[in-house]
């Protein structure tokens, strides 16, 4: 490989990385977003409906630990997939921030309601 095949892959790999790392912190944002919208239904009288995270939901240290763990899993889940086949790890990162942005949207709608 002569040198500016090497300087375009490396710029191609470092491009791809910031987009991951950008979907990254958009993901961890909605986790955020997430903890605070669920946590302010149920201190107001709503409840949790995913029935897998209630008994998680009723600590808020449990719950962003979780959220936090979660979110590393995904990363790694992220880059090892792409190593293994191009984008599959992209595209699965885009996936699960459409569901949460959707969860988000749905957590602002309890919120409308509640207020």
């Amino acid at each position: 490989m002569n040198n500016y095949a090497i300087k375009r892959l490396t710029n191609y790999l470092h491009d791809e990385d910031s987009a991951i790392i950008f979907g990254l912190i958009i993901l961890g944002v909605l986790f955020g977003l997430d903890i605070g919208t669920t946590e302010f239904i149920l201190s107001n009288g709503g409840y949790e409906i995913n029935i897998l995270m209630r008994s998680v939901v009723s600590s808020e240290v449990i719950h962003l630990a979780l959220k936090l763990s979660v979110l590393l899993l995904i990363a790694f889940v992220v880059f090892h997939s792409n190593s293994k086949l191009k984008n599959s790890g992209t595209m699965a990162l885009l996936l699960i921030i459409i569901i949460y942005l959707i969860t988000v949207i749905h957590n602002m709608g309890s919120i409308y309601g509640i207020l």
